[in-house]
């Protein structure tokens, strides 16, 4: 049996649906993976808690941030502590960092992957800022303490998008990935063009529905769909884009008119990530990346797989040289499907090292 020693790092409502599925599923983890996934530590905004024994998972589930640490967790509650220094103290085998990414910053993700690394501590991320921001430089220094970093909860929650590139395309040249990687844009575009409403209805009726948060600039303004296509480029593609690298456009200025232009062409319009990169990407041009690595809406013909994806699903593309085009339509786009996925990183993850 391969025990795993985990930090969590973000008790929020993704880290919440984490902990419930260790509830849940662990036994299930030992008796088919052979691995005991048990947490010793969570790290918080304003302190946490460091175990030598495995954490009681229904009393960290249950733990709201409005309770001291200290009182709720007697005797190793910790008050008033950076969450990287508890990574650091913790003493694990792994990180799941679940925090609020700053994609600008990207803090404190990126601090916290920092504390793991030197610690010698494995990463599954949930959060996107510090990928955005250092992909390339945490990569080389994990490596560097032969450690790893997985992320498909940060690429898409449920849908597969870098495993299809790792593993199920390899040995293929990739020429070019296109998503629909926002489940929020998906739905407004979708609801625009059955039901003949503007942007402001559909956006309105999508934060009544929670399919929208109240405040829903990172994804209507292209940046989620960004972040996610700039961290499976540079996976895919070996490349160290930033988001400042490409060009990025949202679907604010989408109007009914222009959808309805659209369909009269047999064309359905789709907020798309897409990167073309291949492996001439060191010869190329910063306006050349620009063209080949963005986020905009396009008008797709309506045969085309991306075209027929509707609601809040995801999907992705891949055109490869000698596996023809493959793409992945689904997956949930929860905290709790993004919370599994880190669970299959962790599990994968426990396969290779543990």
């Amino acid at each position: 049996m391969k025990r795993v020693k985990i930090c969590l790092a973000g008790p929020g409502n993704v880290g919440k649906h984490f902990v419930k599925l260790l509830i849940e599923r662990n036994e299930l983890f030992k008796k088919q993976y052979g691995i005991d996934l048990q947490l010793f530590a969570v790290a918080g905004s304003k302190g946490g808690v460091i175990s030598s024994s495995p954490l009681d998972l229904e009393k960290v589930y249950h733990y709201s941030s409005q309770e001291p640490w200290k009182s709720y967790f007697p005797g190793y509650g910790i008050d008033d502590l950076k969450s990287w220094q508890i990574i650091s103290d913790s003493e694990t085998d792994l990180l799941v960092e679940a925090t609020p990414s700053d994609l600008k910053t990207g803090e404190p993700g990126l601090t916290n992957f920092k504390a793991a690394i030197k610690a010698g501590i494995n990463i599954v991320t949930l959060a996107k800022g510090a990928l955005v921001t250092d992909f390339a430089g945490l990569m080389k220094n994990a490596a560097k303490q032969n450690l790893s970093i997985k992320f498909s909860g940060a690429t898409a929650a449920a849908l597969p998008t870098v495993d299809i590139a790792h593993y199920c395309l390899a040995g293929a040249t990739i020429k070019k990935i296109s998503g629909i990687l926002n489940g929020t844009t998906n739905y407004i575009l979708t609801k625009m063009a059955r039901e003949g409403v503007d942007f402001n209805t559909a956006l309105k009726e999508a934060q009544k529905m929670g399919v929208a948060e109240p405040k829903p600039d990172l994804d209507i303004e292209g940046w989620d769909t960004a972040a996610k296509i700039v961290i499976i480029t540079n996976a895919t593609f070996g490349s160290e884009l930033s988001l400042k690298d490409i060009s990025v456009a949202g679907i604010k200025e989408v109007t009914l008119e222009r959808i309805e232009e659209a369909s009269l062409k047999g064309k359905t319009i789709k907020l798309i990530g897409e990167s073309g990169l291949e492996n001439n990407r060191y010869k190329q041009t910063n306006q050349d990346i620009k063209n080949k690595v963005f986020v905009k809406p396009l008008a797709l013909e309506n045969h085309h797989t991306l075209a027929r994806v509707d609601g809040t699903t995801k999907a992705i593309h891949f055109e490869t040289d000698i596996f023809g085009d493959l793409t992945v339509v689904g997956g949930k786009s929860d905290p709790r499907a993004a919370a599994a996925a880190a669970i299959k990183d962790i599990i994968n993850l426990a396969r290779e090292r543990f």
